[in-house]
């Protein structure tokens, strides 16, 4: 099984008027669909989780859902975390975070300054997140922001995880990658085989 996840990040001006692009992510080179509710905020990230690939060719979508980095305030520092905390407790209480099974996250929009929290980040490990996401967080400053109002959300990042449930650390397949510059967008095309 052939999996490819497309995603983007850019800067985001305040007020807020950018528009979300959420990820594409297919199998095989047929798109999943896209979550019901479509995502609220131009940061956030996409969760899917699937049955044991071993099971199906195609095998069923259980779950797919948005997370949203709120854009109620320029000050996003509490937001982020709270986006974090409801990532990791719908995921782990959805029913379907079963030994074996398939979770594919993956970033949109999203800025260097807002990797996981330290609860979100044990999780993912236990999935099979490995150097990237390391990186990450030891290239960072958590919660910080630009002092001029004018930008939200700066310095451009793209965080993609494949992995199973309970396989652990360095177990999955992932992908991080920075922007070169502060205020410069990236795209991002990840593929593996499963």
């Amino acid at each position: 099984m052939i999996i490819t996840i497309k995603t983007q990040s850019q800067v985001t001006d305040y007020p807020i008027k950018a528009v979300p692009i959420p990820p594409s992510i297919s199998i095989n080179g047929s798109m999943i669909e896209s979550p019901i509710a479509p995502p609220s905020s131009p940061v956030g990230y996409q969760a899917v989780i699937m049955e044991d690939p071993k099971l199906n060719i195609y095998p069923n979508i259980l779950y797919n859902n948005y997370f949203n980095l709120s854009t109620n305030s320029i000050s996003w520092y509490k937001n982020y975390i709270n986006m974090y905390d409801i990532m990791f407790q719908e995921i782990i209480s959805s029913h379907y975070a079963v030994l074996g099974y398939l979770l594919i996250l993956c970033s949109f929009g999203a800025g260097n300054n807002i990797p996981p929290t330290p609860s979100m980040y044990k999780f993912l490990t236990t999935v099979g997140a490995s150097d990237g996401l390391e990186y990450w967080e030891t290239h960072c400053d958590p919660g910080s922001q630009m002092s001029n109002d004018k930008y939200w959300m700066v310095s451009p990042v793209n965080y993609m995880l494949i992995g199973r449930f309970g396989y652990g650390a360095k177990q999955g397949f992932e992908e991080f990658q920075k922007s070169s510059a502060w205020n410069m967008p990236i795209q991002s095309t990840y593929q593996t085989t499963i």
